[in-house]
């Protein structure tokens, strides 16, 4: 993949001022993408909130739905879409747009309905292993598409999600976590991920529609 360039990118403090929050370790600015149009039709992966997933069906299928948005969508145009730092320590930068995001979420009395925990873990600050606080509670459904616009199978954001369930679960809290950011590479998910779907392949039906 060739390198991409961030310098045009705007760095913001998600909300840090209005609600009353300084910047610090755990309230760090994140990176916002510019408005600008998709260059053409984008397959993303919608991830539900979850007072709105159906435990009737597949884990999968209750957590994501593959939807096609057009260039114009305000995922794109918005300049309200958050990149996955995570994600782009691993290669794969992803765009994260939330479309029911619920102001000061942490304070809302009806938050755990809002709770996406699958959006949270691709919003870490990689030095600490922790979201900011806006990101924690409140983010709702959201939509998830790759920076590079190519379509994003809902088999490699299960993968991606998976990674970082491991580095909260094994990494982060067991080591330094400041160092645990220089383990994340794109070697080291292709390795996790090689072994993932080696092992959950056939409870995914035909969504592993994965390159590595």
């Amino acid at each position: 993949m060739s390198a991409i360039d961030y310098t045009g990118w705007l760095k913001i403090t998600e909300g840090s001022t209005s609600q009353g929050l300084e910047p610090n370790a755990f309230n760090k600015p994140l990176v916002r993408l510019p408005k600008k149009p998709a260059p053409h039709p984008c397959q993303v992966v919608c991830v539900i909130r979850k007072s709105d997933r159906d435990s009737k069906k597949l884990t999968q299928d209750h957590f994501f739905e593959s939807v096609t948005v057009q260039p114009t969508h305000a995922m794109f145009m918005s300049g309200k879409s958050i990149i996955s730092p995570l994600s782009q320590k691993i290669g794969i930068p992803l765009i994260i747009h939330p479309e029911s995001q619920v102001p000061h979420g942490f304070m809302n009395p009806n938050r755990e309905k809002y709770e996406n925990q699958t959006i949270t873990y691709l919003l870490i600050q990689l030095d600490n292993g922790f979201a900011n606080l806006e990101h924690q509670d409140g983010l709702g459904t959201a939509l998830v598409s790759r920076l590079d616009y190519k379509p994003l199978s809902i088999g490699l954001l299960t993968t991606i999600h998976a990674y970082t369930s491991m580095l909260l679960s094994e990494r982060y809290g067991s080591e330094d976590d400041s160092r645990v950011q220089h383990t994340v590479t794109p070697e080291d998910f292709t390795k996790f991920a090689r072994k993932f779907i080696d092992n959950t392949r056939a409870s995914f039906n035909n969504h592993w529609d994965i390159k590595l």
